[in-house]
């Protein structure tokens, strides 16, 4: 029952070590490319280099930066999520090297985007049993270790104009969405707070045919099953031993049957069509990051921009089922029918129903280079109200029984790079409004960003100001604070809940220093 409870907690929405990574590179592009969810023609796949005459040496280009980022979270242990875990002071160092070599030929890369982080965490609280706070002593935490992170790590081969063949760890971008993106199910979910920057792909093989308005992809993406400070060692299939953790320390075995093969297939159509870039998608996955067998989903999105400066965009996945966690009902409310090796389960893997994921949006960027994105979120397979009801009497139940480990103290294994924020929407209905306004004194740039769950009036706001006083130094001033109801929610034991205040902090501020070399 102690493992079907800990799941219970990994459901819950949480902030993640801060974090961000840098622009795609493709095909040679330069290294300012675009960001996320931007299909415009401009930064669509083009054909590949033209041959080059003879071989050359190889050549490399070296860049990365240093960065220094110190938070501070005035942690609210009365949440239904532990807090013993979380610091409310911490402090991240990272270097990143990002090195891409040319090997004889243009046609023929190689490309790597690689992080070491050191960090730290201090004053740790939990709750007193009177709704205070009590102190905890420092304590090792397995999430504030130094770890390792290749977010791009892949060779890149284009032995025609309209051949491209990829096969390591790459982002990819098919998506039309600019704060999320529903149809993506290969990359690690991009942080809306902060969406201009692109964060770490995952392990594909792809076979690629650009042309000037249509490119037809082909991919192949194994699930990396164990990790081992960012590096995987076993894809595919599980062996027939359990992990070292498992078996000496506790942890949960995470394996299924040995002879489960765990990969997702993908293919994709883009076409621009009356100046609209269209993406049409197919997906076959095996257990891949989800309990779907045999699974087959299709993906579509469409973004065209009117009246010169105004984009609308469109992207939809359609699928049957839902790998979605779901409490269980008798469960919740402590009624004698509870099953409890079902107390929390993927119970709609086959019922038969469609779920649809849509996001509907428009951005403008003006003449000064502000911009201003509004996107609605629907996720046909979100939680009801008395579903959302019974996920928080079970997080209370975890909280009561002792459970300490939350998402933000489990270790990190997946090899992705962590993120601010973490957006894991647990209802159907959002609205994500985002705004930037750039070079305001020449060096000066404020951002901010509300999520706000239109099922229960709750939501996260974020801000942040960044001064540029070095075209190698970026200094940035980030807070988050949660907007935790304005009138509804679900009454549980005399406390109104809402999906954003199970967040277990009153507000955050992050101080980053970043040296680009």
């Amino acid at each position: 029952m102690r493992r079907l409870v800990l799941s219970i907690v990994l459901l819950s929405t949480a902030f993640a070590r801060a974090q961000e990574s840098l622009d795609d590179i493709d095909q040679g592009k330069p290294m300012t490319g675009p960001a996320p969810g931007d299909t415009s023609p401009s930064t669509l796949p083009s054909a590949a280099p033209p041959p080059t005459k003879g071989a050359s040496k190889a050549t490399a280009e070296v860049n990365g930066y240093f960065d220094n980022r110190t938070s501070f979270t005035w942690i609210d242990p009365s949440a239904p999520i532990p807090t013993k875990d979380t610091p409310a002071l911490q402090e991240i160092l990272e270097a990143n090297l990002q090195l891409r070599v040319d090997l004889g030929d243009k046609r023929f890369f190689a490309y790597s985007d690689l992080s070491l982080f050191y960090q730290g965490g201090w004053l740790f609280y939990k709750e007193d049993g009177m709704g205070g706070r009590a102190d905890v002593a420092n304590h090792d935490v397995p999430s504030l270790r130094p770890f390792f992170v290749p977010s791009e790590v892949y060779l890149s081969l284009s032995p025609r104009p309209w051949l491209n063949i990829l096969v390591g760890k790459k982002r990819i971008i098919w998506s039309s969405g600019f704060a999320f993106n529903p149809t993506d199910l290969v990359n690690p979910p991009k942080d809306p707070t902060d969406p201009n920057f692109q964060r770490s792909g995952n392990w594909v093989a792809r076979v690629e045919a650009p042309f000037e308005k249509w490119t037809l992809t082909a991919l192949f993406a194994p699930q990396a099953l164990y990790t081992t400070s960012g590096i995987p060692y076993q894809f595919l299939s599980y062996p027939s031993y359990a992990p070292y953790e498992s078996l000496n320390y506790g942890t949960p075995d995470p394996r299924d049957k040995t002879d489960v093969y765990h990969y997702l297939v993908a293919g994709r159509l883009y076409m621009l069509l009356y100046d609209t870039d269209i993406n049409l998608i197919y997906y076959f996955s095996n257990q891949y990051q989800d309990g779907f067998s045999n699974k087959s989903r299709i993906g579509f999105s469409a973004s065209r921009y009117f009246f010169t400066d105004y984009e609308l965009h469109v992207e939809a996945l359609l699928q049957q089922g839902s790998g979605r966690m779901f409490p269980d009902h008798d469960c919740a409310n402590m009624m004698g029918t509870c099953n409890f090796s079902q107390i929390l389960s993927a119970s709609r893997l086959n019922d038969g129903n469609i779920y649809p994921r849509v996001v509907v949006g428009t951005r403008r960027q003006f003449s000064d280079e502000t911009l201003v994105s509004i996107e609605y979120y629907y996720q046909g397979d979100g939680d009801s109200p008395q579903e959302f009801n019974d996920s928080v009497k079970l997080l209370l139940l975890a909280k009561s029984l002792g459970v300490n480990t939350m998402a933000q103290g489990a270790p990190t294994t997946s090899g992705a790079l962590p993120q601010k924020y973490t957006f894991d929407p647990l209802r159907r209905h959002y609205l994500i409004a985002s705004y930037s306004k750039p070079r305001i004194f020449d060096d000066w740039t404020v951002s901010a960003t509300l999520i706000a769950g239109l099922s229960d009036l709750s939501g996260l706001f974020s801000a942040s100001v960044s001064w540029t006083p070095r075209e190698w130094m970026a200094l940035t001033l980030y807070g988050y604070a949660p907007i935790r109801s304005l009138g509804a929610g679900e009454n549980i034991n005399g406390q109104n809940y809402t999906e954003y205040s199970l967040l277990p902090f009153d507000f955050k501020a992050l101080f980053e220093a970043r040296f680009f070399y």
